[in-house]
């Protein structure tokens, strides 16, 4: 098939060159939360936490033989991700190592990706994609964004600068080149990656504010305004004006007060990676 240049299962690692590959690499100290190593000559480890909780890492070189794109990068997934589920296992993490052929088509590449990345969301995992290159960058962010995802980048060289522009939020590290601090829309104060993390709580807290004090401002103006204007005076229900422009001096002073609430938003990095 045009998308499995490795003939099918024929891309899979033959077990005799397994075996060989795996003797000749140097014997680990002998661990005994290691259930599963490179000595029991299989493509899966298992590291245990606790008596409750094991990690399985596995990598599969399957190539399914298909001829559509995305079939092809679901089947992939699906494949590498069977070992997990055969030992018990949840997914939560997927590595995806992006290495196409250089003469193969843009859509087609999306396609894998888009069929890859959907399969392990259904499994509830994150995708990872590594080792790929400026081009490849740009198309995963754009992969991700015909998913109707918003995307999120953060780089700080030039070569993530196309990817940087094209997501819809781009993060430049402080550090970084002109031309990814150019083209990301945030740069980050520090070279720290794990501020980013804080740009995301203060953004929600912003966001969080704003909601907060429109409401109020709009509560306001839909009753303090009318009843000023005495739109219920036949009912007895009137405001005087003074009074109304009194509230509306308060209003100001509580919004300007519920915006300084931000400011004890918890953005120590240590914290909030301690917080998964």
């Amino acid at each position: 098939m045009s998308l499995a240049h490795g003939g099918g299962c024929g891309c899979k690692i033959a077990p005799g060159v397994l075996t060989e590959i795996l003797a000749s690499m140097p014997v680990p100290v002998a661990d005994p939360n290691v259930l599963v190593g490179n000595r029991d000559m299989d493509d899966a480890a298992v590291y245990r936490i606790n008596a409750s909780t094991a990690v399985v890492a596995t990598l599969d070189f399957f190539a399914p033989v298909v001829d559509d794109p995305h079939t092809y990068g679901a089947i992939a997934a699906a494949n590498a991700m069977s070992d997990v589920y055969a030992m018990g296992g949840e997914v939560v993490l997927a590595l995806n190592i992006a290495a196409f052929p250089e003469d193969l088509p843009t859509e087609v590449q999306t396609a894998i990706l888009r069929g890859g990345a959907e399969k392990v969301t259904e499994a509830g995992a994150v995708t990872v994609y590594a080792r790929v290159r400026p081009e490849q960058k740009l198309r995963i962010v754009e992969a991700l964004q015909a998913r109707g995802e918003v995307v999120a980048m953060t780089g700080d060289g030039v070569n993530d600068a196309p990817a940087l522009a094209r997501a819809d939020v781009g993060i430049a590290i402080g550090a970084g080149t002109d031309v990814a601090m150019e083209s990301a829309g945030v740069v980050l104060a520090s070279s720290d990656p794990r501020s980013v993390l804080g740009v995301l709580k203060l953004s929600k807290a912003s966001y969080t504010k704003m909601i907060q004090n429109l409401t109020w401002g709009a509560g306001y103006n839909l009753i303090a305004i009318p009843l000023a204007a005495g739109v219920l005076a036949f009912a007895g229900i009137t405001l005087s004006p003074a009074v109304g422009a009194i509230i509306m001096s308060a209003s100001t002073v509580i919004v300007a007060a519920n915006a300084q609430l931000l400011r004890r938003v918890d953005l120590d990095r240590d914290r909030l990676c301690g917080q998964g």
